[in-house]
């Protein structure tokens, strides 16, 4: 072998060992890599157990909290089996031509807040009950709402004493007929707005709190349009209207002439200190019995340590469970 052959064939042989000392250390650092990652994963699965753990116990305690949480109307809807505390109103009694809290279930939404009590009067105003019911709020400094239908021009200074005495006018609308109400959406919405501009106009009262007849528990709407009230409680609220409910009946949706000793003993049993206690009445003529109720339970509220507070579009809104 010449001499250039021999350096050729040298430089061929260093070659081909740089190339497999390279490969080599490739596949060491493959291997460490993997040993690295290894050890990583052990030490590290302690922490991550932990972390686990304490992201389960986080979940649980979301869990709880959101069983404690009052449910939205859709949630409520899509629950099943809810029927503990529903409470059964199915009056029949007409009232000078309207029907109180027919087919009504009740399930109020919980308002918490410590010892208050709100006054809410429906279907007036009368020319003597309403006027009756006012000399007694004033006479204690309690303000209450009053959630009217449509009315006469005798009637303008009672509401303008009502606003002039600090009390709330709501719209409760200018029909009570559920066959006319609830036909559809429209229907109702016109029925809110035909009496709000009319007291606008004669009072110069933005009302904008409304209350369903029979409330937005009622399920005799479904009678006239199915799933109504559904879509009711949302358009309102969309539109800039609140609406409220209640969560202590006196009964006197159920009849006239109860004795205001049975309204009285109503109140008495329903009120819970807990929460934000609306209680419903009525001031039309033939509620004379509820006039006859109020000062024995205002007295009871002021002596247990109650607090009557009046509705302002700031107040929480008390709601039913929605059952069309």
């Amino acid at each position: 072998m010449t001499t250039k052959s021999r350096e050729k064939t040298g430089r061929k042989r260093r070659r081909m060992t740089r190339l497999q000392r390279e490969r080599q250390l490739r596949m060491r650092l493959l291997m460490c890599c993997g040993v690295v990652l290894v050890l990583s994963g052990l030490f590290a699965a302690p922490e991550i157990r932990v972390a686990l753990g304490q992201i389960q116990v986080q979940q649980g305690i979301a869990k709880e909290q959101d069983a404690d949480r009052p449910q939205s109307v859709p949630e409520r809807q899509a629950a099943k089996g809810e029927t503990e505390g529903q409470e059964e109103a199915s009056a029949t009694v007409k009232d000078n031509g309207i029907l109180v809290g027919e087919n009504a279930v009740v399930e109020p939404e919980v308002v918490r807040e410590k010892k208050t009590i709100y006054l809410t009067f429906d279907d007036g105003p009368s020319m003597d009950v309403t006027p009756e019911i006012l000399d007694i709020l004033k006479a204690n400094d309690v303000k209450a709402i009053f959630f009217i239908l449509n009315y006469g021009e005798k009637s303008i200074p009672i509401l303008k004493r009502m606003v002039r005495e600090g009390h709330t006018i709501g719209i409760h609308g200018y029909s009570h007929d559920y066959a006319e109400i609830y036909t559809s959406e429209e229907a109702f919405m016109d029925n809110v707005q035909k009496l709000h501009d009319k007291l606008l106009a004669d009072v110069g009262y933005d009302a904008r709190i409304v209350r369903f007849p029979g409330g937005s528990s009622n399920t005799i709407s479904e009678k006239y349009k199915k799933g109504i009230m559904t879509k009711l409680t949302k358009r309102l609220e969309k539109e800039g209207w609140k609406y409220l409910d209640w969560n202590v009946s006196t009964g006197d949706a159920e009849g006239n002439n109860i004795p205001s000793s049975q309204l009285v003993k109503a109140v008495k049993k329903e009120l819970k200190p807990e929460q934000a206690n609306v209680i419903l009445l009525h001031d039309t003529s033939a509620k004379q019995s509820s006039a006859d109720a109020l000062q024995d339970i205002i007295d009871f509220g002021f002596e247990n340590g109650y607090t009557f507070c009046p509705v302002t579009e700031d107040t929480t809104m008390v709601h039913h469970r929605v059952n069309n």
